[in-house]
């Protein structure tokens, strides 16, 4: 520790007597998450007539929480998301608000139904993994048709906790 500096416990920055120092100007992070939600009970609500103006609402929520949309998919029950994300971003917190502007919209401004299961799945993606990641979540009609479905991939809250397993693969 600098001597008469001390570390700011939100931001990790070095405080002086003062002024505040930026920890690490020009950082470097290339940080991609694939999330997954569903609907409750897996409810067949995500309809046409709803996926567009959800998809606007996710892509808002996201860039208001230091997050970039790369690919976005769903089926009739549930949603992947892969996403580039800040260090800052608190993952819990964007998919709370884009839950909860999504539901909104649909139940009070469409005026149709619309609720979410409670939590999510979060994985991380590297970078040998992020194409195929990539172009699993844009084709996810067509995996789910062709019931060619990837199990890694589709874990989400409602997957059985023995399956967590299969995350270390």
């Amino acid at each position: 520790m600098v001597p008469n500096y001390i570390l700011h416990p939100n931001t990790s920055t070095l405080i002086g007597p003062q002024r505040r120092r930026p920890a690490m100007p020009g950082s470097y992070f290339e940080l991609y998450i694939h999330l997954i939600w569903t609907v409750k009970n897996r409810e067949h609500l995500l309809t046409p007539d709803i996926e567009k103006p959800i998809i606007d609402i996710i892509k808002r929520k996201a860039a208001s929480q230091k997050a970039r949309v790369i690919a976005i998919g769903n089926t009739i029950d549930h949603i992947h998301l892969l996403v580039s994300i800040h260090p800052d971003t608190i993952i819990s917190k964007m998919l709370k608000e884009m839950k909860a502007a999504s539901s909104y919209y649909v139940n009070h401004i469409l005026g149709k139904t619309l609720y979410w299961q409670e939590g999510y799945g979060a994985l991380t993606v590297s970078k040998q993994g992020y194409e195929k990641v990539r172009a699993y979540v844009e084709n996810q009609k067509a995996h789910h048709s062709q019931n060619n479905i990837e199990e890694l991939y589709e874990i989400s809250s409602d997957t059985d906790k023995s399956d967590t397993a299969t995350l270390s693969r």
